[in-house]
């Protein structure tokens, strides 16, 4: 900052701004260039003290850099979590609404009551696992009934649908049963056919010595030498027939009751060897050989 002193009026292309001027011609006017302009100072100053004033003043911050610095400021009455900014301020969990909450890495949190009890009303890993091992899936069927619900099958579902639930004892005869029964015989006939082949069977007795044949004799097996005697005509019916077989390496000797010949046109007594065989029948009242 300069101090001028000058006989003429101030001119504004002289000094620089901060510069005091004296204008002598101007019985002690002063003036002071502020932005380029010379600008009467009322009233005069001393200028040493404004030179002291300048220097104190240089030492001090600018109107921008207070208003730019108190921008950066807050006001002290302000609080953070109710604690003043007075002191350094240290803010607890309590102070941001955590003070249940423990500083623990989410791997190492324990279990809360809450959880367990959510957990208590879930199945266990294993009772699950043995659980699931005793059931199926809903999507198989049963004879291509789902198992979303009870099913109930019928015959029809097993293929019987032609079946009907009959005893065996019970049930009719089939139209193929019929069919192969109409071509075999009834009951009542091969009965009666079998009673009558039955009289018609002969009945053989074995003989191995001397002895009277039975009216109800019909063929007789003799072995050894024996002699075989005829009943009487009396004792048999009408037609009565015996066959006698010598199946022995003896003689076999016919003879009638009472010695009588055995036909009327054969004398004396009939012998049989070995494998030979005679019919004798009842004829007209008379024993015939055959």
């Amino acid at each position: 900052m300069a101090n001028f002193r000058t006989a003429a009026p101030p001119n504004n292309s002289h000094g620089s701004d901060g510069d005091f001027l004296t204008y002598v011609g101007g019985v002690g006017a002063q003036y002071r260039k502020v932005s380029g302009a010379w600008v009467p100072v009322t009233p005069p100053v001393d200028t040493n003290e404004v030179v002291g004033l300048d220097t104190a003043l240089a030492s001090k911050a600018t109107t921008a850099a207070l208003t730019s610095g108190l921008a950066l400021k807050t006001d002290k009455t302000t609080t953070v979590n109710g604690h003043a900014l007075s002191t350094n301020v240290t803010v607890t969990k309590g102070d941001v609404g955590l003070g249940s909450v423990d500083n623990t890495a989410d791997t190492a949190k324990p279990v809360s009551s809450a959880q367990q009890t959510a957990l208590n009303l879930k199945a266990d890993t294993s009772a699950l696992t043995s659980g699931l091992a005793g059931k199926v899936p809903t999507t198989r069927t049963v004879a291509g009934h789902a198992l979303s619900a009870d099913v109930t099958l019928v015959k029809a579902d097993v293929g019987l649908s032609n079946v009907d639930n009959v005893a065996d004892a019970s049930k009719p005869v089939s139209t193929a049963q019929q069919a192969a029964l109409d071509l075999k015989a009834s009951i009542t006939y091969v009965d009666a056919g079998l009673a009558a082949k039955a009289g018609n069977v002969k009945t053989t007795r074995a003989i191995s010595s001397s002895t009277t044949l039975l009216a109800t004799d019909q063929i007789v097996n003799c072995t050894g030498t024996i002699n075989i005697t005829l009943p009487s005509l009396a004792s048999v019916s009408e037609g009565w027939e015996y066959t006698i077989y010598n199946a022995g390496n003896g003689i076999v000797t016919m003879l009638t009751a009472g010695g009588a010949l055995i036909s009327q046109d054969i004398s004396g007594a009939i012998t049989l060897i070995g494998g030979e065989s005679l019919v004798v029948v009842k004829s007209q009242g008379v024993w015939v050989a055959k």
